[in-house]
């Protein structure tokens, strides 16, 4: 089942602002920006991998092609939590190339970036920090999380 998700804005964004997916993870609000999102799906049955990283909860198989699939809430340090009403965040411009499992989809909208942070000390998978009202939301780079450009193994894990 594919979100059409990208009609919903009648305001053109300022030079910069950012098309955004907006999802929480946790208590703490993120976006990817939505040029770099293909589809959202539901959560259907994955292939577990033995031995791989907590962070790899498996692979989906999307109209038969087998994507990966991060569990955004174990990636961001939180213990995994994700039933039959979680998401799947399809990743790639020309092709399916990596899910993000979240627990659901908020909505899509303009995002003011008021902070890069995409060259600095923060983890390599954060784009930049936006505001919306009185909520900071952190826009996550997704052509680190499409090429897995992060350290997988060093993710916190939870029994």
């Amino acid at each position: 089942m594919q979100s059409d998700m990208t009609n919903n804005h009648t305001a053109a964004p300022s030079n910069d602002s950012l098309i955004a997916l907006l999802f929480a993870l946790g208590p703490q609000c993120y976006a990817l920006p939505l040029a770099d999102v293909r589809e959202v799906v539901r959560v259907s049955a994955l292939l577990t991998l033995a031995g791989a990283p907590p962070t790899l909860c498996g692979l989906l198989n999307l109209r038969g092609q087998h994507v990966p699939v991060l569990d955004g809430c174990v990636l961001m340090g939180l213990p995994a939590a994700y039933d039959l009403n979680s998401q799947i965040i399809i990743i790639g411009r020309d092709q399916p190339q990596i899910g993000l499992l979240v627990p659901a989809v908020e909505t899509v909208e303009a995002l003011l970036c008021d902070r890069d942070m995409s060259h600095g000390h923060a983890a390599a998978f954060i784009r930049a920090v936006a505001h919306r009202g009185d909520t900071s939301v952190v826009v996550l780079n997704a052509d680190v999380l499409a090429t897995c450009d992060i350290e997988m193994a060093d993710a916190p894990s939870h029994p």
